[in-house]
């Protein structure tokens, strides 16, 4: 997606919403937007596990003109504090393709660890094979938390 083609619409906006937030069980939806209120991306925590307090976490960013300047990694820092603070969360997991190198980054800034690395876990739009890197943080030793 070229920067600039995203075109906001309220109606599917609104369903998107009310479905992650009344349908789906053990899930948050958040938007990410800029300081003057552009939308730029969303974040998830999927999967929320009360009794084990585990919940793993899903980030978007609308196309390439929002990366590389820390929008991504603040939602996530923000996200993290919200498992935490807000539905008492202890361990998040995420996940990534081992070709990402900037979610990589992310995930080691973050004080996230990888805990599994799965080989030819699904294929690449090109049809090659891509591995699935998997990466856990425990919310006690977040690095750079916010309101701490």
């Amino acid at each position: 997606m070229e920067p600039g083609t995203y075109r906001y619409n309220a109606e599917v906006v609104s369903r998107s919403y009310h479905y992650n937030y009344h349908v789906r069980q053990n899930y948050a939806h958040y938007g990410i937007f800029l300081p003057d209120g552009t939308p730029v991306g969303c974040f998830q925590l999927k999967r929320m596990d009360e009794s084990r307090k585990y919940c793993e976490f899903g980030i978007i960013l609308q196309n390439e003109r929002w990366v590389n300047q820390g929008i991504g990694t603040e939602a996530i820092r923000q996200g993290l504090s919200i498992a935490r603070d807000q539905f008492g969360m202890a361990t998040v997991m995420g996940d990534t393709s081992s070709r990402n190198g900037r979610m990589i980054r992310v995930f080691e800034k973050l004080g996230f660890h990888l805990v599994e690395s799965v080989k030819d876990a699904f294929f690449l739009v090109n049809g090659q094979p891509g591995d699935r890197l998997v990466y856990e943080i425990e919310l006690s030793t977040m690095q750079g938390a916010v309101n701490e």
